[in-house]
């Protein structure tokens, strides 16, 4: 697919910038008050015979992490939250693994596929991969290794979530 190299470059360093604002304690915090995090927090609790599991993938993952930790500060039950590709920094990424109302952190980074990002970065780090970024997103590699539509993307996916069942979410 081609893309116009100025519009394509523009949009993936807002998108890596706009992680930033979400990736952190602080953000998190910011949502314990939200109504749709304290209604998430109670139907955690009323979950009967199943898992309450929060997943999510790079932007995606901080959005659940933080989430996550939001809940449980709600007295919410989170058995498994999967962060792939996470781009958290380390605050929160700490705040989740010790939280005891998160039973299970999992966390699926994909340096063995050239992926720059992992839990625990810094900021600076984070927007300091836009051009190896920029290069793995038009091929589905790299941190995009999920991503992307066709019989291969379909097996990688399909692969991931057999990962994820043999870890115990379901």
């Amino acid at each position: 697919q081609d893309h116009d190299p100025l519009s394509f470059g523009l949009r993936l360093g807002m998108d890596v910038l706009s992680v930033t604002e979400i990736n952190d304690l602080s953000f998190a915090r910011s949502l314990v008050n939200d109504p749709a995090v304290q209604y998430a927090a109670f139907r955690s609790q009323n979950t009967v015979g199943g898992q309450f599991n929060l997943i999510g993938y790079s932007y995606g993952s901080g959005v659940v992490a933080s989430s996550a930790w939001a809940i449980a500060q709600n007295g919410g039950r989170v058995d498994n939250l999967v962060l792939i590709g996470a781009p958290i920094n380390q605050d929160l990424y700490d705040a989740v693994r010790q939280s005891p109302n998160i039973k299970n952190v999992i966390i699926v980074n994909l340096q063995q596929y050239g992926d720059p990002i992992r839990a625990g970065m810094s900021d600076w780090s984070i927007v300091s991969t836009l051009p190896t970024l920029r290069d793995q997103m038009p091929r589905n590699a790299g941190h995009f290794y999920y991503s992307g539509t066709g019989a291969q993307a379909d097996a990688r996916r399909a692969q991931l979530a057999t990962d994820l069942y043999n870890r115990g979410v379901r």
